[in-house]
């Protein structure tokens, strides 16, 4: 497994475009990622993320509503569909 930063940006991306290309179709590839304000500063604006996901891979982030500076690349660099969750 690569250790590089830099080189596991573009192996995260293989990799998913792999598990697309195994993937019969009939299930949704779900990756969960809690907590994403606890990353370190520079993982933080999400450069690692791709900027579009192939068509059977879904994402969850999560982070506290206090985390506005974590938030903001979601919605402006990524595109990303942002939803804000009451907990009641």
């Amino acid at each position: 497994m690569e250790t590089d930063p830099d080189k596991l940006v573009h192996q995260f991306s293989e990799w998913l475009t792999e598990a697309d290309s195994k993937n019969t179709g009939k299930v949704k590839i779900v990756i969960v990622l809690d907590g994403i304000n606890r990353l370190e500063k520079r993982a933080q604006n999400l450069y690692w993320l791709p900027t579009a996901f192939p068509p059977s891979v879904r994402i969850i982030l999560s982070t506290p509503s206090a985390s506005v500076e974590t938030t903001t690349p979601l919605s402006s660099k990524h595109n990303y569909r942002k939803l804000s969750l009451r907990v009641i």
